[in-house]
C-alpha cells in the first residue's frame, strides 16, 4: 500500500543516521527551550519577583526597563529559532527542498502556523459537536428521571461518537501536513493559496496516510528505548513525506537521477 523509496530512504538513514535525529529533535528541543524561557520570565517577572530583586533589578525604572527588554528580546528570538527548526526539518525530511530560509519565511511560517492552530480548534469544535450534544442530552435525560437503559444507551453513544469524532478530525486536519513544504517550496503564494494547495496535494491520500502514521507507532514505541529512536523516529517522519510527495519528488536524490539519465542515454545509443 505504501511505496517508500528505499534508496532515498537509506541514504538519508544510513550515512547521516545521528545527523537526521538532531534534525528531528530540533524543533522539539528549541520549543522546549522557548517555553522555559517564557515560564521563567513570567515567574520571575510576575509571581516570585524576589530573585530579581535582590539583584538590584528593580531599584529603578532604567535596569527595570534594561532587564524587560532583554527577556522580551531573548523569548521572541527563542520564538522564531523554534519555526525556523521547523522549516529546517521539512526542507530536511522533504529531501529535494534546497532553499534559503529568511527571517522573512520565518515571520511568515509563524504566522501560517497560527492561523492553522485556529482552523484545527475550530475544526475540532465541530467534529466533536455531536458528543457535546449527545453528552448534553443524557445530562437533561438523567435529571428528568429517564430509565438507566436509556442513559447508559446515550453513554455508549457519547463514547463512540467521542473516538470516531477524534479519528475522522484527525484524518481531515492531514490536509494540512503539506503548508510548510508549500510555503518553502512557493514563496510567493499568499496563505489562501498555501493551503489550498497543501489540500490539492493531500487530497485522496489523507486516509492512507492516517494509516501510515498508525504502521509507525510500533516503531516509534519501540522508541521509547532511546536508541532505536536515532533511527525510527527519522525514518517515520520521512516516510510520511516520501508517501505525500512521491509525484512532487520522482527522483529524491542525485545519484538516482543521474542513474536514470545514464540509463536513458545508452538506450540512445542502442
Amino acid at each position: 500500500m505504501f511505496r517508500i523509496n528505499q534508496f532515498a530512504a537509506k541514504n538519508l538513514m544510513k550515512k547521516n543516521t545521528i545527523r537526521s535525529f538532531m534534525v528531528y529533535l530540533s524543533d522539539y528541543l528549541s520549543f522546549i527551550l522557548f517555553f522555559t524561557s517564557l515560564i521563567s520570565v513570567i515567574y520571575l517577572f510576575i509571581f516570585d519577583t524576589s530573585c530579581l530583586a535582590s539583584a538590584g533589578v528593580f531599584t529603578n525604572e532604567l535596569t527595570l526597563g534594561i532587564a524587560s527588554f532583554a527577556a522580551v528580546s531573548e523569548i521572541t528570538i527563542l520564538y522564531f529559532i523554534y519555526y525556523y527548526a521547523k522549516l529546517r526539518k521539512c526542507e530536511y525530511f522533504s529531501v529535494n527542498i534546497k532553499t534559503d530560509i529568511t527571517f522573512y519565511d520565518t515571520v511568515r511560517f509563524s504566522i501560517l502556523s497560527l492561523i492553522t492552530l485556529i482552523k484545527k480548534i475550530f475544526l475540532l469544535f465541530i467534529f466533536l459537536s455531536p458528543f457535546m450534544l449527545t453528552v448534553s442530552a443524557t445530562f437533561i435525560l438523567e435529571d428528568n428521571l429517564y430509565p438507566s437503559d436509556v442513559i447508559y444507551l446515550f453513554v455508549g453513544c457519547a463514547s463512540l461518537l467521542f473516538v470516531f469524532g477524534l479519528i475522522f478530525y484527525r484524518m481531515y486536519i492531514l490536509k494540512f501536513s503539506l503548508v510548510n513544504y508549500v510555503l518553502l517550496n512557493n514563496k510567493n503564494l499568499s496563505y489562501t493559496e498555501i493551503y489550498n494547495k497543501s489540500e490539492s496535494m493531500t487530497d485522496g491520500k489523507k486516509i492512507r496516510l492516517f494509516i501510515l502514521k498508525i504502521m509507525n507507532l510500533p516503531k516509534k514505541t519501540a522508541s521509547l528505548f532511546v536508541i532505536p529512536s536515532v533511527y525510527f523516529l527519522p525514518f517515520c517522519l520521512y516516510s510520511e513525506y516520501d508517501f505525500l510527495l512521491q509525484k512532487e519528488n520522482p527522483y529524491p536524490s542525485d545519484e538516482d537521477t543521474e542513474k536514470s539519465v545514464v540509463f536513458y542515454l545508452r538506450e540512445c545509443e542502442n
